[in-house]
């Protein structure tokens, strides 16, 4: 049986839950055996992992940019290491360039056997580092998550947004769309997140965030939207809220942000805008016909169970794994 040990940020952080976590049971019904550990902040306790390491067929590094020196030690630790990312995580969190953050990505990507990358745009960046380079899209639940009922006669339509606290400003600049979407038509904007924010002249509904209710609250929308502006940050991110607005039946519209439109085909199963002005055609033709949101909601939840559904990426996963690192005995470094 192969043995895995994926460190990991953390057990509450989205991308350690969504390309970790939720892959779990998959992986266990494809023959590996896993150990999930969250990277450690001490080197007494980096020193204590070690030996786990030595154990492991393979050792899965999830997102984190780790010192040089420990890299070193789990690079002469660990039989096979895999990188694994879904994020620009060779950018500051203020969107600019960052040289340390960048040199400790090269050094990271080239002790590897293997990168995982969430979409084509960060694979990319790592080929310039390592040639061996997979790109895996992050997977969303499907089963027992409830779908957007269509039956439904309320005269608002519910336009909703999913996302962390530190993200409210992609949300912001949808404002002047939705205000003016807002003065023709009876809508609600949702917010789930931790925090909540203004909207003049939008009715806006803030909802705690949580996991365990998340689905059952997107099932809510009419309409989900992922605003995003462009960045060298933000044209790494990969299509996650789409995808989950989609699992749910509930059309998504976004902005042509770096691989977002990829996600799903552009007028069939959601909406993919380029400025202000397309995002409020977009939405306005959604408002205003019913219909064309159950179809194409109903299109992109099939579009998620066939390409982005855990089970599918679990699968692959453990593929990856298995083929890739634990048979192929000529991996180019």
């Amino acid at each position: 049986m192969t043995r895995v040990l994926f460190l990991i940020r953390a057990h509450e952080v989205a991308s350690s839950r969504v390309r970790v976590l939720n892959l779990l049971p998959e992986l266990h019904a494809h023959g590996l055996q896993t150990r999930v550990v969250e990277h450690p902040n001490s080197w007494r306790e980096r020193l204590v992992l070690l030996p786990e390491c030595r154990r492991a067929d393979v050792v899965v590094i999830q997102k984190t940019l780790m010192s040089p020196l420990f890299l070193r030690l789990l690079r002469l630790a660990s039989r096979r290491l895999v990188y694994d990312f879904d994020d620009a995580v060779y950018y500051s969190s203020k969107n600019t360039p960052s040289r340390s953050r960048m040199r400790k990505f090269a050094t990271t990507v080239r002790q590897v056997e293997l990168v995982i990358a969430g979409n084509d745009q960060l694979a990319k960046q790592a080929r310039q580092f390592n040639r061996n380079i997979v790109v895996l899209p992050s997977a969303v639940e499907t089963r027992g998550v409830p779908t957007r009922d269509s039956s439904c006669n309320d005269d608002r339509t519910i336009i909703g947004w999913v996302g962390g606290r530190y993200t409210l400003p992609h949300l912001l600049q949808a404002a002047p769309v939705l205000a003016r979407l807002a003065a023709r038509y009876p809508i609600e904007l949702r917010i789930l997140s931790s925090e909540g924010i203004d909207m003049p002249g939008v009715n806006t509904r803030f909802i705690p965030w949580q996991l365990e209710t998340q689905n059952a609250e997107i099932a809510q929308f009419d309409i989900g939207i992922m605003p995003l502006p462009d960045t060298p940050h933000t044209r790494g991110k990969c299509g996650y809220k789409a995808l989950q607005y989609m699992a749910a039946a509930v059309v998504p519209v976004v902005s042509n942000v770096g691989t977002n439109a990829q996600v799903f085909k552009n007028g069939e199963e959601g909406l993919a805008t380029n400025n202000d002005e397309e995002m409020l055609q977009a939405l306005t033709t959604l408002i205003e016909d019913p219909e064309l949101r159950r179809t194409m909601g109903l299109r992109a939840r099939g579009r998620v169970e066939q390409d982005y559904a855990v089970e599918v990426i679990g699968s692959r996963l453990a593929g990856i794994i298995q083929r890739q690192l634990c048979e192929d005995k000529n991996i180019v470094q």
